[in-house]
């Protein structure tokens, strides 16, 4: 099995120092933070994916992560400098709908829950944010999140929702479940995932399926589910990584310029191919039998076939426990 380059896209402005991604409208549309920049791709052919067009926010989109999406494809939701904002991408150009100052300090966010999103904010507490209104989003609650004989040394790293259970990583000490059924303003202490000493994740999170999370650590690749680990996996060293399917990791080894394929059923790396377009790699997303990829120094996105490893049927992948 191999992974083969479709088609890329270059621009030295709007995609200037491109770094996370992410796809929507079933595929057709890819959103890229970069340099202060929101930018939207078209990718109908992906042989030749084309640049629609872009907008510059230097407080709101500075050191912006992943671009999260509805499920319409008509709202991007990023964090940068302190800002969460809220952007139409029914255009040709993102729009600026609203936003609000949270705090330095946050940049991961959750798939939508409801009409919330929850993002890690410095310290020890999440920020729930009720996005039913885009051109005004505002802070719901603000819960500190202790668990149980937790030091409270580190702060909150990555989150995910799956179905109901919110798990948080807690840099350096393991990953904390809480449950959102109750009450979702208010999560509920379920466990410590055990199995997880001294992780330090600083990448996303990505799902497998219903029951499991994937998440990176460095030179390493743990799968769990909310009570154990269920395996982990030696890597190269990854800036960040996509699901595809329900059974194969793929993890850009920027380093390399390269992508670097996982089973993790079986733990054992099936595929390191190096790829031009990967050059000072940083993301990945996967969204079917596509992926993409960016270069912050060639200022470019490549989208590549991965077919090969796709083993779920057409309706495509999970992530948060939302069927994409």
């Amino acid at each position: 099995m191999t992974i083969t380059a479709l088609g890329s896209v270059a621009d030295a402005t709007q995609l200037a120092g491109a770094t996370f991604i992410n796809w929507f409208n079933n595929g057709n549309r890819l959103a890229v933070t970069s340099s202060s920049r929101l930018t939207l791709i078209d990718t109908t052919n992906k042989s030749a994916p084309i640049v629609m067009g872009t907008i510059r926010d230097d407080y709101r989109l500075a050191s912006a992560g992943t671009p999260i999406i509805n499920s319409a494809g008509t709202v991007a939701y990023t964090t940068g400098n302190g800002y969460f904002s809220c952007w139409s991408i029914t255009g040709s150009a993102p729009v600026l709908l609203g936003s609000y100052f949270f705090g330095y300090g946050g940049r991961h966010l959750t798939p939508l829950y409801g009409n919330y999103i929850y993002l890690t904010r410095s310290g020890r507490s999440i920020d729930i944010v009720d996005v039913s209104n885009p051109a005004s989003p505002t802070s719901a609650a603000i819960p500190s999140l202790m668990a149980p004989n937790d030091p409270g040394s580190f702060d909150l790293g990555g989150i995910i929702i799956l179905g109901t259970r919110l798990f948080i990583n807690v840099n350096k000490t393991g990953v904390d479940v809480w449950d959102l059924a109750t009450n979702p303003l208010a999560p509920t202490f379920v466990r410590t995932t055990t199995g997880t000493p001294n992780i330090n994740i600083y990448g996303k999170f990505a799902t497998f399926d219903v029951d499991e999370v994937a998440v990176s650590s460095g030179p390493r690749l743990w799968r769990m589910d909310e009570t154990q680990v269920v395996n982990t996996t030696q890597t190269s060293q990854a800036s960040n990584f996509g699901i595809i399917g329900e059974r194969y990791a793929i993890l850009l080894i920027d380093g390399n310029s390269a992508f670097q394929v996982i089973d993790m059923e079986t733990n054992n790396q099936v595929e390191f191919s190096g790829h031009t377009g990967l050059a000072n790699g940083y993301g990945v997303a996967v969204y079917k039998n596509w992926a993409a990829g960016s270069s912050s120094s060639l200022n470019s996105v490549t989208i590549y076939d991965v077919s090969e490893y796709n083993t779920l049927p057409s309706d495509g992948w999970q992530v948060g426990g939302v069927a994409l």
